[in-house]
């Protein structure tokens, strides 16, 4: 959703937050925004790794492509 935003990383957190709010509630105010930073950093990175392996197999992909066509064209 927010792959090829340039603010990658405040984008998903201002929609958690903005959204989500129901299940950010802690007894602890401690704890809380070191678990919050700490839920953030994990879930971007996550999504970000999942994010760069498809984009890397459509490349593979079209790369292969690319290579099947260039042998079928004489020079």
């Amino acid at each position: 959703k927010y792959a090829d935003s340039p603010t990658v990383f405040e984008d998903p957190q201002d929609d958690l937050l903005q959204n989500n709010i129901s299940f950010l509630k802690w007894n602890c105010n401690d704890h809380k925004s070191e678990i919050l930073t700490d839920m953030f950093v994990m879930y971007i990175t996550m999504r970000m790794r999942q994010y760069s392996y498809s984009k890397n197999i459509e490349a593979k992909q079209l790369n292969k492509t690319k290579k099947k066509l260039s042998k079928l064209v004489t020079s």
